[in-house]
């Protein structure tokens, strides 16, 4: 006798056994057991977060995927915004269901957003041996971060002569983008000046070794970058020499 299951359900993911009646004065035979084992691949795996999650730079930051219905239990990877398969601080769980036979699994990513990340996405793929083709998912990463500031000027600050003009430009970038320019000379704040650029004209001899720093403020934080400026300048007179008189 043969058995022929079509189509193959869960349900029957069971123990079988052929038995002939016996007749009067003989046992009936039984056979061995036979284990039918039935693979459910997982359903589309998701995100708990959804489809976009913003995240501050340098604070810890989880993702949670799931894998629902897998029988076995599916395997789960998570690649980060450059396509690299994530190892560290990963955690994975699993949890029957109630038919007892197919699983949830949960993965737990814990990492540090960069600026880098900013508009990346990070990838949940999910599969078992019931179907080896991995399913993802996706989430998008909106990063915030403190700017990152570099000063620029029209001409090398340790070249200046008096009397000449000098222009700093002050590159930031920011997200959200920079709330503040503030900029400075020698720690004394520079009135008129509250944007991404200082113009220092007819430059003087006051000016030598002068320290300038620009700083830029968004909601995260504030960074702040330096010149200093090296001003040549002729020979001046100190004191002026006095007339003495002695007997020789």
């Amino acid at each position: 006798w043969t058995l022929r299951i079509s189509p193959v359900l869960l349900e029957d993911d069971a123990l079988f056994q052929c038995q002939v009646g016996g007749a009067d004065g003989i046992a009936p035979v039984r056979s061995r057991n036979a284990q039918l084992t039935v693979y459910v691949p997982p359903e589309d795996p998701y995100i708990v977060q959804g489809d976009v999650i913003e995240a501050t730079e340098d604070r810890e930051t989880t993702l949670e995927c799931v894998s629902p219905g897998g029988k076995p239990a599916a395997d789960i990877y998570w690649h980060d915004g450059d396509g690299h398969v994530i190892i560290k601080n990963v955690r994975t769980e699993t949890k029957l269901l109630e038919d007892e036979k197919r699983f949830n699994t949960t993965s737990t990513v814990t990492f540090m957003p960069k600026k880098r990340h900013h508009n990346k996405t990070f990838t949940c793929s999910a599969s078992n041996i019931a179907d080896r083709s991995r399913r993802s998912v996706s989430i998008l990463l909106y990063v915030r971060y403190a700017p990152s500031v570099r000063l620029s000027t029209s001409q090398r600050p340790g070249l200046l002569t008096e009397g000449e003009t000098i222009q700093f430009k002050c590159h930031a970038h920011a997200n959200p983008p920079p709330l503040e320019y503030s900029w400075y000379v020698d720690g004394q704040r520079a009135n008129g000046f509250e944007s991404d650029f200082f113009l220092i004209t007819n430059i003087s001899q006051s000016y030598h070794s002068a320290i300038v720093k620009c700083e830029v403020t968004n909601e995260i934080g504030k960074s702040e970058e330096t010149e200093t400026i090296q001003v040549r300048f002729g020979p001046r007179i100190i004191s002026h020499p006095q007339t003495t008189s002695g007997d020789l």
